[in-house]
């Protein structure tokens, strides 16, 4: 494009913003491939993989072992105890300072018991 096109689109970004929009998205779009990938399968032949499923394999089985499995029941055990650490939240006096966390206690009050559980979660995984 050049410079007097752009200076055009310029001067008339006001009256029409979907040409400027237009050369905006042109400019920054952007498309990125994973080129084939080689591996190594277990029985230590080299295989290349050329289509997106396969890459997505290749990928999935070389990076499994940074993932992370969440441990079951972890939040089910939780669930169980709402009800009581809500009871002790509204047992607290609202005129008291903020705790660590900095969220004044009449907040919590006031939220009401849905994001209050959803704050309780929160807290929860957060000092444990």
């Amino acid at each position: 494009m050049t410079q007097q096109e752009q200076h055009r689109i310029s001067m008339e970004c006001k009256k029409n913003p979907k040409k400027f929009w237009q050369y905006i998205n042109k400019c920054t779009a952007s498309r990125s491939n994973v080129d084939d990938l080689k591996w190594l399968d277990s029985d230590g032949n080299e295989n290349l993989a050329e289509t997106d499923t396969d890459k997505a394999a290749v990928l999935q089985q070389n990076f499994s072992s940074v993932y992370t499995v969440e441990p079951h029941g972890e939040f089910d055990s939780l669930s169980d105890r709402i009800q009581d650490i809500y009871d002790k939240l509204c047992n607290l006096k609202t005129d008291k300072s903020p705790g660590l966390d900095m969220i004044h206690h009449k907040f919590c009050l006031k939220c009401g018991m849905k994001s209050n559980t959803h704050y309780l979660l929160y807290i929860t995984k957060v000092y444990s």
